[in-house]
């Protein structure tokens, strides 16, 4: 989850405002699609759903802990608006 976070940080562009937005967003995954595509595929697995909590647990943890940090980091910076 975090090298996702790093890769909407890196390509959101020079304005601070929108890297911090761009992160958590391209972390971000649909959990309702994954689940129609899993069970489409496999509809015998039932450990499909546990995987999938599981994955927004993480990306929700990882997304929240980014959140946190990102207006320390931007009052080191001297960021406007943070």
């Amino acid at each position: 989850m975090a090298p996702r976070h790093l890769v909407g940080r890196l390509l959101g562009g020079p304005d601070p405002e929108d890297r911090v937005v761009l992160a958590p967003s391209t972390a971000s995954r649909h959990p309702g699609v994954a689940l129609a595509i899993a069970t489409a595929n496999f509809p015998q697995e039932k450990s499909v759903m546990g995987a999938i909590l599981l994955s927004l647990v993480i990306s929700l943890i990882v997304s929240v802990a980014y959140l946190a940090w990102w207006p320390r980091l931007a009052a080191v910076a001297g960021v406007a608006g943070s």
